[in-house]
């Protein structure tokens, strides 16, 4: 049974109208809709990581002029700590890393070695097996 065309009635929305700024063409969409890619996206973290340093040493520099010198040699001389406290801390890191490859490396090794061990042994008691059974039929016969 159809509802009373009264009681459907039909309402405007908020929605923003519709533009022509998509392309017509079905070819033309693809285009539109690339992102377009920055400079912080093109970027590896090397490159952000010098950027970020070169600003503040750009930073340091500007201040040395507005301010005294000795201000500017203080703030160098604490950057420098920390970039040499950074790549200390980083090369402990690395060295940490390494030594643990190393001995989980060594303890594959020994784990191998062990095994094969043992595959050796069992190959050889049924070798020798094999071989105290073809006797023993040979000399019973």
């Amino acid at each position: 049974m159809p509802l009373p065309p009264n009681s459907m009635a039909l309402t405007s929305t908020n929605s923003p109208p519709i533009t022509n700024s998509m392309p017509s063409t079905p070819q033309a969409v693809p285009q539109a809709l690339k992102r377009h890619a920055t400079s912080a996206d093109v970027l590896s973290q090397t490159a952000q990581r010098h950027r970020r340093i070169d600003a503040a040493i750009d930073k340091a520099s500007c201040q040395m002029t507005m301010d005294n010198s000795s201000e500017f040699s203080s703030t160098i001389v604490a950057m420098m700590f920390m970039v040499q406290e950074r790549q200390a801390a980083r090369n402990a890191e690395y060295q940490r890393q390494k030594e643990e490859r190393q001995r989980e490396q060594a303890e594959r090794e020994e784990k191998q070695a062990a095994e094969r061990e043992m595959r050796d042994q069992q190959s050889l008691q049924l070798k020798l097996m094999l071989m105290a059974k073809l006797m023993g039929d040979q000399n019973n016969n």
